[in-house]
């Protein structure tokens, strides 16, 4: 399905209105359910994190910022929320932290 999505992404098709907003949907969600459900089997089996672990999510988050950033940087009504895809991926983090 991810496969399906970069391919449709890098087709340079213009991100304007619902199409836009399609993508970041997509993407938000698919970032969310990676997330939770990797943290949900982690913390349900008391497994401690590893290095794999840490690239894993670490490579998750750059995908979802990398993405986001570069639906919203296609047009001009995009650029004004930048700094939010920025806020969203930092936001999320520190509390992965506190557990």
């Amino acid at each position: 399905m991810a496969e399906s999505f970069f391919m449709w992404f890098a087709r340079k098709i213009p991100a304007i209105g619902t199409l836009r907003n399609w993508r970041l949907t997509f993407v938000s969600v698919f970032f969310a359910t990676f997330y939770m459900i990797f943290l949900a089997y982690k913390l349900l089996k008391n497994e401690k994190f590893g290095l794999e672990d840490i690239f894993l999510l670490l490579a998750n988050s750059a995908i979802f910022y990398s993405l986001g950033y570069a639906i919203l940087n296609r047009d001009n009504t995009g650029h004004g929320f930048l700094g939010l895809i920025y806020l969203v991926n930092a936001l999320v983090h520190p509390q992965l932290r506190s557990r």
